[in-house]
């Protein structure tokens, strides 16, 4: 406001004189209220070159071009106010002109000549500036920086290298600015501003230099998080925000200084990392403060027994500092855990856990480990030590509850796991040895995934007689070939699946047959049962005689292009119904390529879903297929979520839609299989 009454008292002043004497009645119409166009005053007089010359009259919009004497023509002009009472301006050009007339020139070419002469006022100039005394341009925050130069009473304001401008001036007037200089002030040149929306604005050609805050020492340069770090050293009340390693600034409202500027204190942040401390000014200046090193869980040790699913105990040093603890091949831990400065319990082992180190990761990142060593299982007996196969045997030991499986030598390996046991507890497995094993000794898998671990001796086990199968398919269709692999086949005289006997045989010898199902096989899960030429049936693994393939959709539909949607199946899915479609079965699309290059894609009918439009999808393209024009066959299994939408009301009326291109949809069946 000072700036804007003071250049407002001068316009006044300038056109009080020009409403005296600015033109005569013969060269400028001085009624304003007319429909003509004329000029009752201009100003301000003299003018800075450079700055802006004002135009008051009547029908003003209607000037389009001002020459000023030793000028180009001037044809940006600003219409400010139109009409009977208007008002214009232009930017007085910063070089050239001379004194004398002003010329308006109108739209209808019109020339109206102003009575009084334009006349310039020299530029605004800096001659010199200096902090303190003379000569003088380093200084410190708050020490006065003296202006020295011509007019500087037309400027208002003093803008410091770093952006800050000072409009609290000390002294000002037409040869002298003094202003305190801010601490957000930084090295450089000062530009004086006349504070306008368009600022009038000159720098000097000389720069000062502003005393930064020094740093002296730190109170320590090991810390735990959490505890004070104290910076000692000069100006730090000049310090906007501190920076520390990990990511971490502290804003001023974060740490204290004190009143004499010499100390700067602050709590250190659990996230802040090792490495350099550094200060912000408020004119955003970096100072160097030194590095500091983060202490870290110390003198770790692991303590009792180490055993997956039992607790774990590590002790040391600032063990409240961990945020996060991982096991070798477990990952993360999650489970329960309590920490305390020299004392952290996991209240269990992850199962997965295996040998190796426990990390301990700071909120800073920083992580300590130390090794551990998980108790593994061992077998001390077995009763019997010597077994037939497909007797019960025990095998005692130690943490044998950490044991997935055990594996007896045969012909093939004789897998029995641990969902099979009879009894699984720390010191003993009870289990029936496979028919089909034979050989000493054993291996422990163990639950963690480590190394197997390999049992020597401790029980021999004597091949059995009778025949065993230690291999077989788990469902087939009635008619389709199988085979089976094991021991002792020679021994076979019949083969059942449930009660239907098998009576095509493709090859057979002692270990291995391959023969074909039932054809009569009713549909169901059974049995395969060996029997013996002394009639004793032995029992065999589960088997299932699965349906053959069910046609759902016979017919021929050309996909076209993509727009073209062929609905398959009825609404609501009865045809899967009627095939007792399960969750698991196949569905198979049967198409034909029209082209070498062709895709085809499978959705279902609930377009309607907003959440998601399709449900499921189902993509193929002929990259996949060698299909040298031959017939294709597409297929996906029922999972519960397509069977379950499927069999429910469709809001495009069917259950599948099939797009694509280039391809012809002959048939569409269901099968277990």
């Amino acid at each position: 406001m000072k700036k804007y009454n003071h250049i407002f008292t001068l316009l006044v002043v300038a056109l009080a004189g020009l409403s005296l004497a600015a033109c005569s009645n013969e060269d400028l119409n001085t009624d304003q209220y007319t429909g003509d166009v004329s000029v009752g005053a201009f100003g301000p007089c003299p003018v800075l070159r450079g700055g802006t010359l004002y135009f008051y009259g009547s029908n003003l919009d209607q000037v389009n071009e001002i020459d000023l004497p030793g000028s180009p023509a001037i044809t940006a002009i600003d219409v400010l106010e139109s009409g009977g009472h208007s008002k214009i301006s232009i930017t007085v050009p910063a070089e050239g002109g001379t004194e004398g007339i002003v010329t308006l020139k109108t739209t209808s070419g019109q020339e109206l000549k102003t009575v009084s002469p334009i006349t310039f006022r020299e530029d605004i100039v800096i001659d010199k500036i200096y902090i303190g005394t003379e000569g003088n341009l380093t200084g410190s925050v708050g020490d006065i920086l003296t202006i020295k130069g011509d007019y500087l009473n037309l400027m208002w304001g003093v803008t410091f290298t770093g952006g800050v401008t000072v409009t609290d001036l000390i002294t000002h007037d037409r040869y002298t600015i003094t202003v305190a200089i801010p601490k957000e002030a930084a090295n450089g040149k000062i530009t004086l501003t006349d504070t306008a929306e368009t600022p009038t604005e000159l720098q000097s050609e000389e720069a000062i230099s502003i005393n930064l805050p020094t740093v002296t020492k730190l109170s320590a340069t090991t810390l735990k998080a959490g505890s004070t770090l104290t910076i000692t050293g000069t100006d730090l009340n000049l310090i906007q925000s501190v920076q520390l390693q990990g990511g971490v600034f502290l804003s001023n409202e974060e740490f204290t200084v004190s009143n004499d500027g010499k100390s700067l204190s602050f709590a250190l942040p659990e996230a802040a990392a090792d490495g350099d401390i550094t200060l912000i000014t408020y004119s955003n200046t970096k100072v160097p403060a030194g590095a500091i090193t983060t202490v870290a869980p110390s003198d770790l040790a692991v303590s009792g027994t180490v055993k997956n699913g039992l607790p774990m105990t590590i002790t040391g040093k600032d063990l409240e500092l961990v945020k996060g603890i991982e096991f070798a091949n477990a990952g993360a831990y999650s489970g329960e855990v309590k920490i305390e400065s020299s004392k952290i319990v996991i209240a269990q082992v992850p199962e997965l856990a295996q040998d190796g180190n426990l990390t301990l990761t700071m909120q800073n990142g920083k992580q300590v480990t130390v090794a551990y060593t998980l108790v593994k299982p061992t077998v001390t007996s077995a009763d019997p030590a010597s077994i037939v196969a497909g007797g019960e045997v025990v095998v005692y030991g130690t943490n044998l509850d950490l044991v997935s499986a055990i594996t007896f030598p045969g012909d093939a390996p004789q897998v029995v796991e641990a969902k099979d046991f009879i009894a699984q507890e720390e010191e003993g497995i009870q289990l029936n040895i496979p028919a089909a094993a034979y050989g000493s000794g054993m291996t422990l898998s163990l639950k963690n995934g480590a190394a197997d671990i390999a049992i020597s001796g401790i029980l021999t086990i004597t091949a059995a007689s009778d025949p065993a199968i230690s291999e077989a398919p788990a469902s087939a269709l009635a008619g389709d070939e199988i085979t089976i692999k094991g021991k002792n086949f020679n021994n076979v005289a019949n083969i059942y699946i449930g009660t239907y006997k098998v009576n095509r045989y493709v090859s057979r010898s002692n270990t291995e047959m391959t023969f074909k199902v039932p054809a009569e096989a009713a549909v169901g899960d059974y049995k395969i049962i060996m029997e013996d030429f002394d009639g004793n049936r032995f029992e065999g693994p589960a088997f299932s005689v699965v349906p053959a393939e069910t046609t759902l959709w016979e017919g021929s539909e050309a996909t076209g292009g993509w727009a073209n949607n062929i609905g398959v199946l009825s609404d609501a899915g009865p045809e899967l119904v009627a095939a007792g479609a399960k969750v698991g079965d196949i569905i198979r699309m049967y198409v034909t390529p029209n082209a070498d290059t062709w895709q085809f894609k499978v959705v279902e009918g609930h377009w309607s879903d907003n959440d998601n439009p399709y449900g499921f999808a189902m993509s193929w393209d002929s990259s996949s297929f060698d299909t040298d024009g031959d017939s294709v066959i597409l297929k996906f299994a029922l999972t519960e979520t397509i069977l379950s939408r499927a069999l429910t009301q469709q809001w495009w009326g069917n259950v599948f839609i099939v797009q694509g291109e280039n391809v012809t949809l002959t048939k569409v069946t269901i099968s277990a299989k």
